[in-house]
């Protein structure tokens, strides 16, 4: 892995058909960061432990009168070998208002995005099953008396998909490595509540919605001439390039190996000449990275809905 290279993800998180990540980020989204109990184990022998640490809530700008908040921190893949324990941190900044990562391995052994989606999807299981206890709890005793079953179909358990953003330059480099393209897999996911008028497969994405899907599928390939390099980049920049679509490349090289790859391999990463020693510098230089590669509405705008951003800006006054 590069070090001071900073990645970019989309942080998709949903609660059934209807709520999203900032209607819950008091009671179940912050608490997944800011959690010092909470670790995720993996492994017997050699055990990793991932977990969170000195995570803060940042104010990083301004839309008007609407605050842009984000919460940045340490990601951390402690590792317990024979004699030796390893603490390899990636550090991060997830803005609020656009769902969007900026992500910073610190070592060659830190933890990656992946492992990111997958410990969020492992904390945020455990602070929905403590939301809904104590939702439970408040109200067994109370005219809203309810059940724990009633309560999870009020509130579904939340789904999260981190998705690499990428560009038409890194897709094209991929893509060019492939003497013949055979198939693509297009994962649909349901994204966030804005969906750019651009967006290839925003028809599709609405009949997902329609019908209440997480997600849907579209598949593409021909195994005997392959498909048109030039038109795919276009397509696969198009769609990949909301971090709503994970996509699967499939094929054989120049000298007929086979050859395959997904959203990591074309993802998009840029140097970090210089990585600021101080919380506040490190905030900036990265949030900065991200309005660099990405245009203003996207890089940092106001929430999707006026209730959500309403939230972030009292939540901005207590910061």
């Amino acid at each position: 892995m590069s070090i001071n290279r900073v990645e970019f993800a989309n942080f998709v998180c949903r609660f059934g058909n209807d709520k999203v990540m900032l209607d819950y980020l008091i009671e179940i989204v912050l608490p997944i960061f800011t959690d010092d109990t909470l670790v995720r184990q993996r492994g017997r022998e050699n055990v990793s432990a991932y977990f969170f640490y000195d995570v803060h809530l940042e104010i990083l700008d301004k839309a008007g009168s609407n605050e842009i908040v984000g919460v940045f921190g340490q990601f951390v893949k402690n590792v317990n070998l024979t004699r030796t324990q390893v603490f390899d941190p990636s550090q991060g900044l997830l803005i609020l208002n656009t769902h969007r990562l900026v992500f910073l391995p610190r070592t060659q052994q830190a933890p990656t995005i992946q492992e990111f989606e997958s410990t969020v999807r492992n904390f945020a299981a455990i602070k929905h099953n403590q939301f809904i206890n104590a939702t439970y709890e408040s109200r067994k005793n109370s005219p809203e008396k309810t059940t724990k079953k009633a309560l999870r179909q009020e509130t579904p358990p939340p789904e999260v998909n981190v998705v690499p953003l990428t560009n038409l330059d890194s897709v094209a480099d991929f893509v060019a490595r492939f003497d013949k393209l055979r198939s693509i897999d297009f994962r649909l996911l349901r994204p966030n509540p804005t969906i750019d008028a651009e967006d290839t497969f925003k028809d599709v994405r609405g009949i997902l919605e329609n019908i209440g899907a997480n997600s849907g599928k579209l598949s593409a390939s021909n195994n005997t001439d392959g498909l048109d390099k030039d038109t795919a980049i276009t397509v696969i920049n198009d769609a990949a390039k909301g971090g709503n679509s994970d996509i699967t490349l499939k094929g054989t090289d120049e000298h007929g190996a086979i050859l395959s790859g997904s959203n990591e391999d074309f993802k998009v990463s840029v140097p970090l000449d210089s990585v600021p020693q101080t919380r506040p510098g490190l905030v900036r230089k990265l949030y900065q990275t991200l309005r660099d590669i990405l245009p203003a509405s996207a890089a940092g705008s106001t929430a999707e809905s006026a209730e959500g951003q309403a939230k972030l800006n009292n939540l901005a006054k207590d910061i």
